[in-house]
């Protein structure tokens, strides 16, 4: 049956029959999480206060948000057990501002993960969650609305004539008049005040109290359904808190009827049963189970009721909820029938029936196979059960049919014992008693050994000669490891072995002593691998920079290199600018020595072809007028590309200029001469205003030493 807070007061009575009329009531719980982040996790050789205070934490950090009941009962006109599951969605109180309740609690992914890949409704859980408050936290906020309200004002001796006569004429209408209402005079605010507080105070909320005009108060005489619709603020947030104690009151409720409470794996549902819905948990051991002893004088473990007994030992292979009530369905035949009683839906109930149905890690779901799963294990060790120290078969008298949980012997070593896992103790007992004691005089201390060897090194050298082998565990507060020796027969051989080593072995009772006295072993690991990654974020961080500073420096040599090659540039640029100016002087003096001697014979030539013209016929053409650039063939314009760095060596043969196409041009003498006078002359005039910008504009970068190159500039194109 789905419980919510729309339907929680509804049904209240009925869950409260149910629990009333039941033999034992099943209980499961649902976390938001187990372990935070920053806890260590269950050791194997914890204390009783350690594994305890583990569960405390996990209990204080985390909440419940889904809680599952189960009631079960004999019939005895059906001679079955009738079952009455309800699953209960909790959501912790807020209430109105004026309360000032806003609790916090922490979620671990993984387990909210979990929750939704087995169907838990988040949605429901916070739009539909019952309400839970404890006494606590109800008696703050009924504080905290007494301090709100109480301003009561105290009537003074000018007006205590005024009161007089007002209380008189209100027991006058409270016992002699009939009209429904009356009018009182109240000529200031003062006055209004005091009217209204002796009103809520004498009347017991019977009669209502407002304001009718500037001097007067209208009295009105209220019915019983009248009376809760003219409440106050202050009696409004009372009945809020109210509300909001929710589902405190059913856990209330099996406090008060001490029926017995059944669970699987029960640790953590019984530390959050009390931490969340009673009272804070206590931080000592034997503290806790007085308060649980007080709360659930009995309780039952289905898995510690598997695990300590022989014969169920052999039958289940394993002990988790689900498959451990498969296996029972398969092999425990003889055990009472069970019916769940399933209330029809309609507007306020919705009704699951488990019977046809596997919701597993659904509380209601997981409470009803729990107390299922009970029923056929008492059913079994009722009819025939394994004597441990004697090994024979006893036949043990019971009621037929029906289960005598609680009052037989036989239920007397699994009551009050709690399973607890990955332990070298079998349960907790929430019952004071001699079984608290741990007998560990089998378990050895020891360290002073390598810190290379691991688990595997450390079993082959202390099991050396020891007849049954042992048990090594690495210790979570110290650089040592507990040893185990599974056979007690062999620890005064073990002892006596490991007595003048070099590795030191002591008894499990002097392990505190051992830390005391040796404040270097004791290291925090999960603190060491913290401290172990912030230093390698320091080297990492360190390195960094280190790798920064030496690549600023490279950056800094790359800069004054690539500045000095440029200076060293600049300087061959003005020695060549230097010698390129001498060579044209001395080459502009040879033009003009050149000039005149080519005048005299431009003069003479000329004079020779208006002769050699007078001569030719009609349509022929003089030699001077042939024209003599050509096309290079293939053979030769290679030829003339691979001469192209030697350029300036081949003056004497004339110059080959390379256009941008693959056309390569030859010139006679008379063309080079000209050329060369116009080159040179436009060639004076760039040559210093280009020098340095094209010495910028060919600088490179290796992409192999990512240095700069400076490359000289190339001689500007004459054709161009």
């Amino acid at each position: 049956m789905e419980i919510n807070k729309h339907n929680f007061e509804l049904l209240l009575p009925t869950i409260r029959e149910a629990i009333d009329e039941s033999q034992f009531v099943s209980v499961d719980f649902e976390f938001t999480g187990l372990k935070k982040s920053n806890d260590q996790g269950n050791f194997y050789y914890d204390t009783l206060q350690d594994r305890y205070e583990k569960a405390r934490n996990s209990a204080k950090s985390f909440l419940v948000p889904q809680c599952g009941i189960c009631t079960f009962y004999w019939d005895d006109e059906s001679k079955k057990y009738k079952a009455k599951a309800f699953n209960f969605y909790c959501f912790p109180a807020t209430g109105s501002r004026e309360l000032n309740i806003s609790p916090c609690f922490l979620c671990e992914g993984k387990s909210l993960e979990f929750l939704m890949q087995n169907g838990f409704n988040f949605n429901e859980w916070i739009e539909k969650g019952i309400p839970f408050l404890r006494s606590k936290e109800e008696n703050q906020a009924r504080e905290r609305l007494n301090t709100l309200f109480d301003n009561e004002i105290k009537i003074d001796e000018r007006n205590k004539e005024f009161y007089t006569q007002f209380k008189t004429q209100l027991d006058d209408f409270l016992q002699n008049s009939t009209e429904k209402s009356i009018l009182v005079k109240a000529p200031n605010r003062y006055l209004k005040k005091i009217i209204h507080q002796q009103v809520r105070k004498l009347t017991n909320g019977f009669v209502a109290s407002e304001s009718a005009s500037s001097e007067e108060i209208r009295l009105t005489k209220l019915t019983e359904e009248e009376k809760y619709a003219y409440r106050n603020k202050e009696e409004k947030l009372a009945d809020e808190i109210n509300d909001l104690i929710g589902f405190r009151k059913v856990i209330d409720y099996l406090i008060l009827t001490k029926k017995p409470i059944v669970g699987h794996n029960m640790l953590l549902d019984i530390c959050h049963m009390v931490q969340s819905f009673h009272s804070d948990l206590p931080h000592n051991f034997t503290n806790f189970q007085k308060r649980i002893n007080t709360l659930f004088p009995t309780i039952f473990d289905t898995k510690y009721i598997i695990e300590s007994t022989n014969k169920l030992r052999e039958m289940f292979v394993t002990s988790t909820l689900i498959d451990a009530k498969r296996i029972a369905d398969n092999n425990i035949r003889n055990c009472p029938e069970i019916d769940l009683m399933v209330i029809p839906d309609d507007e306020d109930i919705t009704s699951k029936n488990y019977e046809n149905l596997e919701l597993c890690h659904e509380a209601g779901f997981d409470a009803y196979i729990t107390g299922i799963l009970f029923i056929k294990l008492s059913a079994f060790l009722e009819n025939m059960i394994t004597d441990d120290s004697e090994q024979e078969k006893q036949l043990l008298e019971y009621e037929p049919n029906k289960l005598s949980i609680g009052s037989n012997q036989l239920y007397k070593k699994y009551k009050n014992r709690v399973f607890i896992m990955q332990s070298d103790m079998a349960y907790i007992s929430t019952a004071k008693g001699k079984d608290d004691i741990i007998d560990r005089s089998n378990v050895f201390y020891a360290y002073n050994y390598p810190p290379s060897w691991r688990i595997p090194v450390l079993i082959k050298t202390f099991e050396e000669g020891i007849y049954g082998g042992v048990h090594v565990c690495l210790d979570q507060n110290s650089s040592g490891c507990f040893v185990k020796v599974f056979d007690r027969k062999m620890v005064s051989f073990f002892k006596q072995k490991w007595m003048n080593e070099e590795i030191i072995v002591v008894p499990y009772s002097e392990y505190q002593k051992t830390l005391e006295e040796n404040p270097e072993l004791k290291t925090n690991k999960k603190q060491e691998n913290k401290r172990k990654r912030e230093n390698s974020v320091d080297i990492v961080f360190n390195s960094s920079k280190k790798r920064k500073f030496e690549d600023d420096e490279i950056d800094i040599r790359k800069e004054k290199k690539t500045s000095s090659i440029q200076h060293t540039s600049k300087e061959k640029g003005k020695g060549k600018a230097e010698d390129e100016d001498e060579n044209k002087e001395g080459k502009n003096k040879e033009s003009e020595e050149k000039g005149e001697g080519e005048e005299e014979n431009r003069e003479r030539e000329e004079k020779e072809s208006q002769n050699e013209k007078s001569d030719l016929e009609d349509g022929e053409i003089s030699e001077s007028e042939i024209e003599s650039p050509y096309v290079e063939s293939d053979e030769e314009s290679t030829d003339s590309e691979k001469s192209d760095d030697n350029e300036d060596d081949d003056e004497s043969d004339g110059f080959i200029l390379q256009n941008t196409s693959t056309r390569i041009f030859k010139f006679n003498t008379k063309q080079k001469r000209l050329i060369l006078n116009h080159a040179y002359s436009k060639n004076d005039q760039n040559k210093n205003s280009n020098s340095n910008s094209n010495m910028n504009k060919n600088s490179q970068t290796n992409p192999r030493t990512h240095e700069k190159r400076i490359e000289t500039s190339n001689s500007i194109c004459i054709i161009c």
